[in-house]
């Protein structure tokens, strides 16, 4: 999997997705 085959708006949606996994306020 190529992280280029995906649409930039896409992206950006997984790394709020992953920030928010990340997010001390979770813990």
């Amino acid at each position: 999997m190529n992280i280029d085959d995906f649409p930039s708006h896409i992206i950006e949606e997984i790394k709020n997705t992953w920030e928010s996994w990340n997010s001390p306020r979770l813990l």
